[in-house]
């Protein structure tokens, strides 16, 4: 625990010529002298920051918060009658919260949120006054310090929840071992932090659990009853385990002694420290034939355990089964095919009805006549197309008539002729040549 007398003279904020101000319902300088208002609260706001975060509790009330910050010098005893105005403020920042709002359940905090928005749209933000008597039994937590120790729970959780199921003294040992001094109501609180985090992680009378993801809902609460025994196991294997690591240390410093020992020929000093090593070496021997026994027990504990969910499983899965057999029957089935036969028997009568009555609203007469009409105006059209096209062939026959006159060769041609008798002889050669 923190030295809060010490803390105040550390702090050059809380000068001889400022301690009047500072301890005193400085509530109205609000008005008055609002720097000085400022000034004071700054000061109370990091003073109670910096004690959150050292060895302070994590959760804590009011009253005795503020019974453990009186501050006594050698002239008086100073009360912090203004504290209040310090945590409403941090309040309403979010920086502190009640443990009420940590407890809240996740499910219905949509719900709430949204009422309290439109509340506040309406009346405006909703001011907190930790003297109020709605907040007389309430606790409060540090936002900060919270974050800061659930993420050191986790880290030393999830490897342990590997193994199996966790109790509480079990995690807090552990956390001891590292470090971390926590009381089991703190621990709680940070579990449910943690738990609002990781819906995954359940505690139920101080039992951790994992919930798989692939579990029932209707599973969702297992029996810690059945678990308590394995937890307990796991505790006692876990502090078996650290006696056997601290005596074979101690077994090590006693070699080294014993060495040192015999080098200063002290041999009685020696022989004394050989015995109490053999005296650990007989210890730490039996402590592992314990944990074997125990691992073997665990194991058959754990055997026992999953048998009991495998035969609840078998056991409500073939209630089931025969509920949906016994909604549907083959009684059952053969009266709905029946039904359903009859139905579609119906259906067919109905449309052949309706079908003949559609039919029988037009003359047979009068559908042959048009069908009559119909065929000789095709006949026609097929005629007329035949003599079009017979005209058609003629008008080309003509078209490709030889003509009766010789055709006329030009007068520039026959000079041509007359003035190269020569080239036209040897045309006739090449003509006749060919033709051969």
């Amino acid at each position: 625990m923190i030295d809060l007398q010490e803390l105040y003279k550390k702090n050059a904020d809380f000068r001889e010529s400022r301690l009047k101000s500072l301890f005193s319902d400085y509530s109205q300088l609000k008005e008055s002298n609002p720097e000085g208002y400022s000034a004071n609260l700054n000061v109370w706001k990091h003073f109670l920051s910096v004690l959150f975060e050292s060895q302070f509790p994590l959760s804590f009330d009011y009253e005795h918060l503020s019974k453990e910050l009186v501050y006594k010098t050698n002239n008086r005893s100073y009360i912090p009658e203004g504290l209040y105005i310090a945590i409403n403020d941090l309040l309403n920042e979010k920086s502190i919260i009640f443990l009420s709002q940590l407890k809240v359940d996740k499910t219905k905090e949509g719900k709430s949120d949204f009422l309290e928005t439109i509340k506040m749209l309406l009346f405006g933000p909703k001011s907190v006054d930790i003297r109020s008597k709605e907040y007389q039994e309430e606790l409060l937590i540090s936002v900060s310090k919270l974050q800061k120790y659930a993420d050191k729970v986790k880290y030393s959780l999830l490897p342990l929840l590997e193994e199996g199921p966790v109790n509480l003294d079990h995690l807090q040992d552990v956390l001891d071992h590292e470090n971390l001094k926590i009381s089991k109501a703190d621990l709680v609180n940070v579990l449910i932090y943690l738990r609002n985090q990781m819906p995954n992680i359940n505690i139920e009378n101080e039992i951790l659990y994992s919930i798989t993801s692939d579990m029932p809902n209707e599973d969702v609460r297992v029996n810690t009853d059945g678990l308590k025994n394995l937890t307990d196991l796991n505790f006692t294997i876990y502090k078996l385990h650290m006696y056997n690591e601290e005596k074979s240390k101690e077994i090590i410093q006693l070699n080294e002694k014993i060495s040192q020992s015999i080098k200063n020929k002290s041999q009685a000093t020696a022989r004394s420290q050989l015995k109490l090593k053999k005296m650990l070496e007989l210890q730490v021997q039996k402590t592992l034939s314990s944990l074997e026994n125990l691992h073997t027990l665990k194991l058959k504990l754990e055997d026992a355990h999953n048998n009991v969910m495998i035969s609840k499983v078998w056991k409500d899965n073939s209630k089931i089964l025969k509920l949906l057999n016994d909604e549907a029957t083959d009684k059952d089935l053969d009266l709905v095919f029946d039904s359903l036969y009859d139905e579609i028997q119906n259906t067919n009568t109905v449309s052949e009805k309706l079908a003949q009555g559609a039919t029988g609203e037009y003359n047979d007469e009068e559908i042959e006549q048009e069908l009559f009409e119909l065929e000789a105006s095709v006949k026609r059209d097929k005629e007329i197309s035949k003599d079009s096209n017979v005209e058609n062939i003629r008008k080309k026959l003509a078209s490709l008539k030889i003509p009766d006159t010789k055709p006329q060769v030009s007068e520039e041609f026959n000079s041509e002729l007359k003035e190269n008798p020569r080239e036209e002889s040897s045309r006739n050669k090449e003509g006749t040549a060919l033709n051969s």
